[in-house]
């Protein structure tokens, strides 16, 4: 979380950190949470907001259900 847009610009950060800093899910969501609140939504950051968490969910729900049903039994 330290390392994305959401406590600082990417610009102020190292070359080597920003592209890794503004294509995280945490950056993302952060600019387009900003952006509603400022009334300056762009349309991709809600996209990838959306796309980010529909991606995580896809790949961590499954894993998850799969360890808690053996935990389970």
């Amino acid at each position: 979380m330290l390392a994305s847009t959401a406590f600082t610009p990417a610009d102020t950060m190292p070359g080597w950190l920003r592209p890794f800093a503004a294509n995280q899910p945490i950056s993302v969501a952060a600019d387009a949470v900003r952006g509603l609140c400022q009334g300056t939504a762009e349309g991709a950051d809600l996209f990838l907001t959306g796309a980010w968490t529909v991606g995580l969910l896809a790949v961590f729900a499954p894993l998850s259900v799969r360890l808690y049903a053996k935990v389970g039994t």
